[in-house]
Parts: C-alpha cells; sequence; structure tokens
C-alpha cells in the first residue's frame, strides 16, 4: 500500500498526463491518465486516489479517478516488463474495465493498441493475470446458466462473454436463458 492513499486538492496547473495539485500550500505534481488531465481543468477541486513509486532517480506520484484503475495499474507493476509508462498507457488506452476484460479473454490484440506495448508484451500481461484479476459478481439469474455452461464444458471466460452478449430476461426460465447463451456461442 502507498503511504500517500489519496489526496484532494485544487489543480494548479496541468500538462498532457500530469496535473500539479495544492494540498495544504504544497503543489504535488501527479502523473494521470491523459483524459483524466484533458477534463481537469486549473482551478477545479480533484480527489485522486494514488501510487507512490519509489525508483533510482526518485519518487513518482501516480494519480486515479477509481479505485479500479489504481488496482489495475499495480496489477500490471507486478508483471514482468511492464514499468509505469505501458501500465498508465494501458488503463488510459483501454479503460480499467475493458482492460480487465481483454485480459481475461486473451486479447493481445487489443493491449498491444496501447502506446508501447507490443505484442509479445500484451502477451505475458494475459499469461500473468489472466485468472488473478477480480470480475464483478453475476447476478443470481446469470449465475445459474454460467454454471449450466461450464457443465456442458465451456470455459468460464466464454460463458461469461456469452452471458453478456446473450439478450436475457431475469424472469425468463432457466432453459430459455440458457438456450440464449448457448446460441451465442453457437455463432
Amino acid at each position: 500500500m502507498s503511504p500517500i492513499a489519496r489526496l484532494q486538492g485544487q489543480v494548479v496547473e496541468r500538462g498532457p498526463d500530469w496535473l500539479v495539485v495544492r494540498v495544504g500550500g504544497i503543489g504535488l505534481q501527479v502523473t494521470v491518465p491523459p483524459p483524466l488531465a484533458a477534463t481537469s481543468r486549473e482551478g477545479q477541486e480533484v480527489s485522486l486516489l494514488t501510487y507512490l513509486l519509489v525508483k533510482e532517480g526518485g519518487l513518482a506520484l501516480y494519480g486515479f479517478a477509481t479505485a479500479k484503475e489504481k488496482e489495475m495499474f499495480e496489477a500490471l507493476l507486478g508483471v514482468a516488463g511492464v514499468g509505469p509508462r505501458s501500465a498508465l498507457a494501458l488503463v488510459s488506452a483501454l479503460g480499467a474495465e475493458s482492460l480487465a476484460q481483454a485480459i481475461e479473454q486473451g486479447d493481445v490484440d487489443a493491449l498491444a493498441r496501447a502506446p508501447g506495448v507490443g505484442k509479445k508484451l500484451a502477451g505475458r500481461i494475459v499469461l500473468e493475470l489472466r485468472g488473478r484479476l477480480a470480475m464483478p459478481a453475476l447476478p443470481p439469474d446469470q449465475q445459474e446458466v454460467l454454471e449450466a455452461l461450464q457443465a456442458l464444458g465451456y470455459s468460464r471466460e466464454e460463458a461469461r462473454e456469452a452471458l453478456r452478449l446473450a439478450d436475457l430476461s431475469p424472469d425468463a426460465p432457466l432453459e430459455e436463458r440458457l438456450r440464449a447463451a448457448l446460441s451465442r456461442l453457437a455463432r
């Protein structure tokens, strides 16, 4: 855990991927995802979840608007060959939810679209993080269908994707929901 977990203050300067935030009379430079820097305005109050990185050249503070972004950034830093720039590029390019989904689905091409991330590094990220990221819990009506699909031999990832794409009505009978998911898998 970072000793500086959160900061709240006023933006006094900004750049393409950084903000200077005044906190109690001190201006802290925080590296942030470029979309966050682009939408922040000088004089605006911000609240950021932070990650303090200690490296040879000094300290670097990274800031995120959501806990999921910070969580993905930290997970990526645990992969050999992924530095803070690559991790930030992935979080910025895909967004936290899409990034987690791409890793769980093994979508190397989606990861490789981030600046500075090649297919080799994207493959390593999938290899090291797939199955380790917390997936959001399914509603109880979809959990039954997921378990049925897994019992039929589909992987958890295939079943989750079919459920995501299928047009499921929560009040439909189990058999009907299962049929809709199976039709998505057959495509």
